[in-house]
């Protein structure tokens, strides 16, 4: 008997530098190319491990349950590689409630979402959970491709760069069920392999896998020209050299709906409002494209008839949308076929008979009778009879609308429609049901008896009683017939002037009209555009939203441009990076492991490198409670933290605004208050000591070199095989 062995496909990893914000673990999906195209997978580490996952929301990452830690301990990072461009703390993480897979051998319910602590960066591209209404079924087996996504273990251990391959569906496990038993290929064996429901899965070949740190990345599918999320990545098999192969699965997105909408707050699809804050207004909405309210239908049109009328028509090319009806109408059987919807506009009080004649024996179209509104729950009465036999109702109108369904059982094509009524009593007009209700010869509006009527003689709009009295939609002054009225008179805020112009309560940017205004707006820091995009004082890579941005963290000195282009305060050959290009000796050449100015310290040991790119001194990480960069202080007790989005604002000395703050008399770098800045510190004179902490020379490892292992978070051995018969 062999043994396949199934594996999360968690990555965690180890190395020392200075700086251990993030290293991204070996590498990425199997065979597979480089992809720039989506911006909105991401990779998370999880205090030292990785795993990738999608942004489904401004501010919501779905992944799998196996790859959450405690949200401290969490941080997301955008990027095609490392260095990662930008990146997002986690504030919620929620696991479906019914994974049990870090304490039992059960893998079902792999799924989880994340709650980042501010929107994505606006480059990042939102892509939707695949709805159940689109979700993927037997039909999609062998025929349907997927892309997978990921910054996870490749064929050859490279490393540093998402990558995507794509690979077909070969199987499907329900949720809700059991374990379903697959046979996977293996050379030229089969192995029974058990898969927990709920999950997809895909051979695996040079043609593309996926391994580990691929974990909670996404499984891509195209429905009607639209890219889904339709799987999360959880476990894969290894082969006999312990490496993955022959099979990987991921849990279906569309069965866990209910599970994600629920985090989402999602869109309602018909209520004209951005319920889930995306951009998106109802079936604009990617999350509605499977909905009812959103899906052309026949209801949207439907023809009008009238007593003693006779159409003929056909279901062939109509739409097909309405399957299921009101169970007491049809028994709940299912109706597959395109429909033919009528609207009857006939009196209450009326006797109707409905007659439907099929064009062909082999036809079997069904008559029903829907009450009130046009959907398929509104279905009170209906005539299935078999195929080549027509159908018949009869009733009697009272005040609600109602509609005809011809739907398809068999064969679409022709039918006539007859509509014969008896006993029209005249009945008082309603003046809105387009319906000669008293048989007067004029309907509604048409009809005398409906001028005192509020739908035919609206009401000059009162403006300013709260109402909509004119019933156009608009109240008061948002109504365009009060645009000349004194309440609706009021003067445009100014939003720079201190004043409360249009008397609201709020002046300026606290007035909402100003919420656009570019002097209101503020976002996260640009690190490249020398502008103080957030307000706080600091620019680019002198505020410390940038502490983790790649361009503050690489940057070199040019040394003929007078520009001090590492920031370390001193230009071209006054800085000791140039020391080389400008012929000045002796100097201590930072990175070339030799004593050159004789002092008996070699390198980043040497003061005289203090300011040298390849000894940066390590930044501070403001909301991880570790104090990264040495100097004894935390996060945001750090001076380096004071303009960080994660931190209160500074009632104090704001060290590179140029601004004596606190009227001590110091200003920024010469305060006190500013000690524990990381600018403050590189341009201290080469004498100053930098504090004790971390060096990866005493760790044993080089910052350049660090050492990765793989850890499986969980693994299985699950061991079956069967005797093919031939």
């Amino acid at each position: 008997m062999k043994k396949l062995l199934i594996s999360l496909l968690f990555l965690a990893y180890s190395g020392c530098s200075v700086n251990e914000d993030i290293k991204p673990s070996t590498v990425n999906i199997l065979y597979g190319t480089a992809d720039t195209t989506h911006t909105g997978v991401v990779y998370i580490n999880l205090n030292g491990a990785g795993c990738s996952g999608t942004l489904i929301a401004p501010d919501v990452v779905l992944t799998a349950a196996h790859c959450v830690v405690s949200p401290s301990s969490m941080s997301v990072h955008f990027g095609n590689s490392e260095p990662f461009d930008d990146s997002r703390g986690v504030i919620e993480a929620k696991v479906h409630p019914d994974w049990t897979g870090s304490t039992s051998d059960d893998l079902s319910n792999d799924i989880a979402l994340l709650r980042l602590d501010s929107p994505a960066p606006p480059q990042a591209q939102i892509i939707a959970p695949l709805p159940s209404s689109m979700g993927l079924t037997i039909t999609d087996i062998d025929v349907t491709d997927l892309e997978f996504v990921g910054y996870g273990v490749t064929e050859t251990g490279s490393s540093g760069t998402r990558l995507h391959m794509d690979q077909t569906l070969r199987y499907l496990c329900n949720a809700g069920g059991t374990y379903c038993n697959i046979d996977v290929p293996v050379g030229s064996d089969n192995y029974e392999l058990l898969i927990p429901p709920g999950s997809l899965g895909i051979h695996m070949n040079t043609s593309g896998g996926i391994c580990h740190g691929d974990s909670g990345g996404p499984a891509f599918v195209m429905r009607n020209g639209t890219e889904y999320v339709a799987g999360v990545n959880s476990f894969v098999i290894h082969n006999a050299s312990d490496e993955c192969d022959y099979f990987g699965a991921a849990t279906r997105v569309a069965q866990f709906e209910d599970f994600i909408n629920d985090f989402l707050h999602p869109e309602i699809c018909d209520n004209g409002i951005d319920d889930n804050g995306n951009g998106d207004v109802d079936c604009d909405d990617a999350y509605c494209d499977g909905s009812a309210e959103c899906i052309p239908n026949a209801c949207d049109n439907p023809t009008t008839i009238n007593c003693d009328t006779s159409i003929t028509a056909s279901t062939a090319g109509e739409f097909s949308v309405y399957d299921y009806y009101n169970p007491t109408c049809t028994a709940g059987f299912e109706i597959q076929g395109p429909e033919k919807v009528y609207s009857l506009l006939i009196p209450q009080g009326t006797d109707v008979r409905v007659e439907l004649e099929l064009s062909a024996q082999d036809q079997d179209l069904e008559l029903l009778l829907l009450s009130g509104a046009c959907n398929q729950l509104s279905c009170i009465a209906a005539s299935t009879n078999s195929p080549g036999n027509n159908e018949e109702l009869q009733f009697t109108t009272d005040g609600n609308p109602f509609y005809i369904m011809v739907d398809t059982w068999q064969n679409a094509g022709n039918f006539t429609l007859t509509v014969t009524c008896s006993e029209i009593n005249p009945s008082d007009e309603i003046c809105s049901n387009l319906i000669d209700d008293d048989l007067d010869g004029d309907a509604d509006c048409d009809d005398s008896d409906c001028i005192e009527d509020a739908a035919c003689n609206p009401s000059v709009e009162n403006c300013t009683n709260g109402v909509d009295d004119d019933g156009d939609g608009d109240a008061d002054c948002d109504d365009t017939d009060c645009s000349a009225h004194a309440a609706c008179q009021t003067t445009s805020e100014n939003c720079t002037n201190g004043l409360d112009d249009d008397g609201d309560g709020d002046a300026d940017c606290d007035d909402t009209d100003c919420s656009a205004h570019p002097s209101c707006v503020t976002g996260p820091e640009n690190c490249t555009n020398g502008l103080d995009d957030d307000g706080d004082g600091a620019v680019d890579c002198m505020d410390g939203d940038c502490s983790n941005a790649a361009v503050c963290n690489s940057l070199l000195e040019i040394c003929d441009n007078e520009i001090d282009d590492d920031l370390d305060g001193a230009a071209d050959c006054d800085d000791i990076d140039c020391a080389e290009s400008c012929g000045i000796q002796p100097t201590e050449i930072c990175d070339n492991n030799i004593d050159d100015n004789g002092n008996g310290k070699i390198d980043c040991n040497d003061p005289a490198c203090i300011t040298s790119s390849s000894c940066q001194h390590p930044r501070e990480n403001c909301s991880n409670a570790e104090d990264d960069d040495g100097d004894g202080k935390i996060d945001c007790d750090d001076a380096d933290c004071h303009t960080h989005s994660s931190c209160p604002e500074v009632d104090g000395e704001i060290c590179l605004d140029g601004v004596d703050n606190d009227e001590d008399g110091n200003i920024d770098c010469d305060d006190d208050d500013c000690e524990s800045h990381f600018y403050c510190n590189i341009t201290k004179k080469p004498d100053y000591k930098s504090p004790s902490g971390c060096n990866c020379n005493s760790a044993g490892q080089s910052p350049s070199n660090p050492v990765y292992f793989f850890f499986l978070f969980f693994s299985l051995f699950f061991i079956y095989r069967r005797l093919l018969v031939f």
